[in-house]
């Protein structure tokens, strides 16, 4: 009877030494785990961004909320695109990983459209007009666009366009301005009448008329304009390009 009680014992006491012994295993990898996170061997030492036009290497890491000190590891468990939704400024990321202290990330930007003015307040807009960001500094190299209804604007969400299809074309302008170097121009677009759009360059008004053929008028608008010191005041009339072209001067 002693014997058996004596077996029994030893077989609990066994049983609670390996299970001690099996946590302890379990608190030595934890321990080991952490101490590699946590090592500043696995510190990022470099952010590499690539794709970047419009903004610097410091405002997208600002805007993924990275930076040269965190961990290697910590970054593999974090959600870098998540943080996308804070910022309206990229429409994409891919993020790849260099063990075991550098990052690199491949950026698709979103680049604003224009802006438009209200009040003191700059609003930036992307071309599907969701609003970009809300400044009190002036942008350069982008046209203000007049004619939309912004009383209530707030930044990530859309502004009031009563003519999608119009506004998608209004971006396809844009577009053709850009690619003829009209936008480092100061530019302003009204397109309060879908049907006759104007385009203010320096101190012409151009009657650009409805947006069709946009291509053909702009690279005929690129070429008139050679001819226009842009000290010159007047209006410039492209509705009826394919027959002539008007400029009147104003004294």
């Amino acid at each position: 009877m002693s014997d058996i009680y004596d077996f029994k014992k030893y077989k609990k006491n066994k049983q609670k030494n390996n299970s001690f012994y099996a946590l302890g295993i379990i608190l030595v990898f934890i321990l080991l785990i952490l101490g590699i996170m946590y090592s500043p061997l696995f510190e990022v030492i470099d952010v590499e961004v690539i794709g970047n036009k419009l903004y610097t290497k410091e405002e997208i890491i600002a805007m993924l909320d990275l930076s040269d000190g965190n961990n290697f590891f910590y970054l593999l468990t974090k959600d870098i695109k998540s943080n996308l939704k804070k910022s309206n400024k990229i429409q994409d990321v891919n993020a790849e990983f260099v063990f075991p202290n550098r990052i690199k990330l491949n950026v698709v930007e979103n680049p604003p459209l224009g802006y438009i003015c209200q009040g003191n307040n700059y609003i930036y807009i992307d071309k599907e007009g969701v609003v970009i960001e809300i400044s009190n500094k002036s942008p350069k190299n982008l046209p203000i666009i007049t004619g939309l209804d912004v009383d209530n604007f707030k930044e990530g969400k859309q502004i009031n366009i009563n003519n999608k299809e119009m506004f998608l074309d209004i971006g396809n302008l844009i577009n053709v301005l850009q690619k003829y170097g009209l936008t480092k121009e100061k530019l302003m677009l009204d397109i309060s009448n879908k049907f006759e759009i104007h385009i203010y360059i320096n101190n012409v008004d151009v009657k650009f008329g409805p947006l069709y053929e946009i291509d053909e008028k702009v690279k005929k608008l690129v070429e008139v304009l050679k001819h226009i010191s842009p000290k010159d005041r007047g209006t410039l009339d492209l509705s009826l390009y394919e027959d002539k072209i008007i400029f009147s001067p104003i004294e």
